[in-house]
């Protein structure tokens, strides 16, 4: 990895995904309060939601944690190049954490996509 920013030009990409895992907790947030809102509400349903707000959670920290990852990788292998031997080799490490990282973030998107489906169709039949 001789260019120094060939990490920093995976931060736009990442940050899509902070956006819109974002943008899903903030819905699923709102969704909640409206559930515990109403007297009625299934509180299994509401157990599972919550698991799914933690889920979501989980994914946007390591999001977070592969953006700083990408960044000091970025950083190092600019300020030392191949100046020092243990510079590019220590940025090569921080970028294999960093899409670790991602790959931990999308599989627990993909659990929370999976469950959600099977969420909304028992609150939709609950309404039947």
């Amino acid at each position: 990895m001789n260019e120094w920013y060939f990490p920093i030009t995976l931060l736009p990409g990442v940050g899509l995904l902070i956006m819109s895992t974002s943008s899903l907790s903030m819905g699923l947030s709102n969704e909640l309060t409206n559930l515990l809102n109403t007297p009625d509400s299934n509180h299994d349903i509401i157990r599972k939601k919550i698991s799914q707000l933690s889920r979501l959670n989980r994914a946007l920290t390591a999001f977070y944690i592969s953006c700083a990852a990408l960044v000091i990788s970025g950083l190092i292998n600019g300020l030392y190049g191949e100046a020092h031997s243990l510079g590019p080799k220590f940025s090569e490490i921080l970028l294999f954490f960093s899409i670790v990282c991602i790959l931990l973030a999308l599989t627990q998107l993909m659990i929370y996509a999976a469950k959600a489906v099977s969420i909304k169709r028992t609150q939709y039949e609950e309404r039947l």
